[in-house]
């Protein structure tokens, strides 16, 4: 991660990808542009949540927002 400029990092599994980006942006007065498409996705899950499947803490994540 040093190698090519990365100088934070974070755990993605609780808030989520945009939920702790827009901690960091917060935290360092700087905005980002998220292109859906650049975001790896599991397999599948673009179905699951169509069908309303959704990580437990989503729902609560909203919620707090």
């Amino acid at each position: 991660m040093r190698r090519v400029g990365v100088n934070a990092a974070t755990d993605v599994t609780g808030y989520g990808l945009l939920g702790h980006l827009g901690e960091m942006l917060r935290a360092s007065d700087t905005s980002a542009r998220v292109r859906y498409g650049d975001v790896p996705l599991l397999p599948g899950v673009e179905d699951l949540a169509a069908a309303g499947v959704v990580a437990g803490g989503t729902k609560r994540n909203l919620k707090a927002a």
